[in-house]
C-alpha cells in the first residue's frame, strides 16, 4: 500500500460494531459508524478533487445503489465512466 493510500485510510473512522440487519438496535449502531466513514471518505475525495462516486441507501441499510465515474478503483463493474451498480450491504 502506498504512502497516499496509508494517510486516506488513517483519517478514516474505524468501524467497531459488529453487527448485521438482524441484530436490531446494534445494528443501528453499526450503520451509524459506517455512515460516519463514508461521509468522511467522500469528504477526503472532495477536498482533493478526488470525487468518483455516489451512494445511497434504504432506510434499513440493508440495500445500497450509487453511481461512480473516472474508473471506480477496486470495482471491475465501473471501469467504464458513468456506470452504475447495486448491492447488498456490503460496498465495493
Amino acid at each position: 500500500m502506498d504512502e497516499n493510500t496509508k494517510k486516506t485510510v488513517a483519517q478514516i473512522p474505524l468501524l467497531r460494531t459488529k453487527a448485521g440487519p438482524r441484530d436490531g438496535a446494534i445494528w443501528v449502531n453499526r450503520l451509524k459508524e459506517e455512515y460516519s466513514s463514508l461521509i468522511k471518505y467522500m469528504e477526503i475525495n472532495k477536498n482533493a478533487d478526488n470525487d468518483w462516486f455516489r451512494l445511497t441507501a434504504n432506510e434499513l441499510g440493508t440495500r445500497w445503489s450509487g453511481k461512480c465515474w473516472k474508473g471506480c478503483p477496486g470495482y471491475e463493474g465501473c471501469r467504464r465512466r458513468g456506470s452504475s451498480y447495486t448491492r447488498g450491504s456490503s460496498l465495493p
